[in-house]
């Protein structure tokens, strides 16, 4: 309280231009105190600085008694065989409902064991089925951005990008090197 105070009146003695040697010297006495005290009480107790910058607590609890592995077995499992990523209108909540998970978890799960986002995990496989369909002559039958959207892609954009960063070039180019 004593520091509000002398920063307050410290603030109108320069406003008002006020100046004492006993004011200015006993002001700068208290103030490094202040900070030699506020020192010694952070090496005493680092945790009353830095505990809100640790990770919280209740996220460990919340996953806790999960399996990873199985959680990535079963869900490698789902999406190779029932190939829910062939829907565009695919959301996160929906595949975590189908293996019976919350979307958190699964997110979660994602983003920690298999080090990816939803988007990142279900666009690859999509452009990996978009490759076979192209090996497959299926272009033939269909536009580039006709198998993209059989594969799940929303917009020709999105799948120009995934399939690039995935086989380092265009579908076009792919399609030639075959």
């Amino acid at each position: 309280m004593y520091f509000i105070f002398e920063f307050a009146f410290s603030t109108y003695r320069n406003f008002a231009n006020i100046q004492n040697r006993f004011i200015e010297n006993w002001s700068l006495v208290m103030w490094t105190l202040f900070i030699l005290i506020l020192s010694y009480t952070i090496v005493k107790s680092p945790k009353l600085i830095f505990e809100s910058i640790a990770e919280p607590k209740r996220r460990k609890q919340k996953y806790e008694g999960l399996d990873f592995f199985e959680i990535e077995k079963e869900l490698l499992s789902y999406i190779e065989t029932s190939k829910p990523f062939l829907d565009n209108n695919l959301t996160l909540p929906q595949l975590a409902k189908s293996i019976k998970l919350t979307p958190h978890q699964l997110s979660f799960a994602l983003n920690t064991h298999l080090k990816t986002t939803f988007y990142d995990f279900v666009n690859t496989y999509r452009v990996k089925y978009a490759a076979q369909l192209l090996e497959s002559g299926e272009h033939l039958k269909l536009s580039i951005f006709g198998v993209a959207q059989v594969s799940g892609f929303k917009s020709k954009a999105s799948f120009y990008s995934f399939f690039k960063k995935q086989f380092n070039t265009t579908p076009s180019k792919f399609i030639e090197k075959l």
